[in-house]
């Protein structure tokens, strides 16, 4: 999807953006292995952070109490925006089924006592 549209937005082949976002990745992976974050434009940035774990003392504080590294992605205010003009819909039929078994007062009894 990604691919197609870019061919469609721009004058790029499918190879060469193909190629490019290969690249990209391999760039990206080099460039968090050395520790540094990676500003992506108007997209965002990855960075690598390492969680502690709570230790009693700070001498204890070691290389080998953090948690395993994790990448975060922290997307840019338009990205964030999107994200917020989502528009959500749930289609969820137990509550379909039982909001059809209440009566028309809403409170699951029946309206014709």
């Amino acid at each position: 999807m990604v691919v197609d549209r870019i061919v469609r937005e721009t004058s790029l082949s499918a190879g060469d953006v193909s190629n490019a976002l290969i690249s990209l990745g391999a760039i990206v992976r080099d460039a968090l292995l050395m520790g540094a974050s990676v500003d992506l434009a108007d997209l965002g940035s990855f960075r690598v952070i390492a969680p502690p774990t709570m230790v009693d003392n700070e001498i204890d504080v070691t290389a080998a109490t953090l948690k395993t590294p994790k990448i975060v992605f922290t997307p840019k205010m338009q990205m964030r925006d999107s994200a917020k003009s989502v528009e959500l819909v749930v289609d969820n039929p137990k509550r379909r089924k039982q909001q059809g078994t209440q009566g028309e007062n809403g409170s699951g009894e029946d309206d014709n006592p």
